[in-house]
């Protein structure tokens, strides 16, 4: 990986972890999360309009392959805050980032693909360590309840789910950002995903909600709009200088990230035990990443 995608891409993790810290502090986090995506509409809003003046070809066509990777944008946002309402971060979060050894898996099983042992060693540690994060204590019954429970948990469940969308919309990232101007292509989604967030929020939350959580929380919601675009952009970016699956693996970073602040800043318990459990998901997608 070149140096300066090495930069990209550990910025952008380090963004994506602070972030998450932001939106698990705050109260409502479905309104919180629609309140920066709203932010960042407006603060970035120069941008469509310099390439409405400038460059108008470089817009793309309105198409429903568009319009699904928005949905799975919006999809996201939702079932990542659900799961942060849930659980804690330092638990959900490595869940969240554990994508690329899904990837692989359905590499393998729905396109046949042939998988490298690397690559079967980085999904089988992947495995492994969300089972660490969510096993409760070393007595026989605990390890074998330990997959059956995380199912039936609300936060790990949403994890999950989360976990299997962004699987799915960065593959799709990868074919777009080849084509548009990566800055113009992340408004695009955040468009999209704010109109999502609203109809969501006008159908569920009343004024008095949105204005608490506004006077509470304004200046996270101003640094979440300016982390989330410019550490999706990072990538974006990467993506145009290195193989998509070197930049996905080396992005999960952000997990020992993420773990770190939840225990040290939000006191969460478990710490040895999650930290374990991240730098063997971590070190299982990087595996993965580099088997590619």
């Amino acid at each position: 990986m070149r140096l300066a995608s090495l930069g990209l891409v550990i910025l952008s993790a380090f963004a994506h972890a602070l972030l998450s810290l932001l939106i698990k502090k705050s109260n409502q986090k479905q309104i919180f999360c629609w309140l920066y995506n709203v932010a960042e509409l407006v603060i970035f809003a120069p941008i469509p309009i310099y390439y409405f003046i400038y460059d108008q070809s470089a817009f793309p066509a309105l198409s429903a392959m568009l319009l699904i990777v928005g949905l799975l944008h919006y999809l996201y946002i939702f079932t990542f805050a659900k799961s942060f309402e849930h659980s804690d971060m330092s638990l959900v979060y490595p869940i969240i980032r554990s994508s690329p050894a899904l990837v692989m898996v359905g590499s393998v099983l729905l396109l046949n693909e042939q998988v490298s042992l690397f690559g079967a060693t980085g999904v089988l540690l992947t495995v492994v360590g969300v089972y660490l994060l969510c096993m409760r204590s070393r007595d026989i019954t605990s390890i074998l309840a330990t997959f059956s429970d995380a199912s039936r948990t609300s936060g790990t469940r949403f994890a999950i789910l989360t976990a299997l969308i962004a699987t799915a919309f960065t593959l799709l990232d990868k074919v777009f950002v080849s084509t548009i101007p990566p800055i113009l292509y992340a408004y695009i989604l955040y468009v999209m995903t704010t109109a999502g967030l609203t109809v969501q929020i006008a159908m569920t939350t009343t004024t008095e909600s949105i204005r608490a959580e506004f006077r509470a929380f304004v200046l996270p919601i101003i640094s979440c709009a300016i982390l989330e675009v410019v550490g999706y952009v990072l990538v974006l970016i990467a993506f145009t200088e290195d193989k998509v699956s070197y930049v996905v693996g080396l992005r999960q970073i952000s997990i020992l990230i993420a773990v770190a602040m939840g225990g040290v800043v939000l006191k969460e318990e478990n710490l040895r035990q999650r930290s374990l459990a991240s730098i063997v998901i971590f070190l299982g997608i990087l595996l993965i990443s580099f088997a590619n």
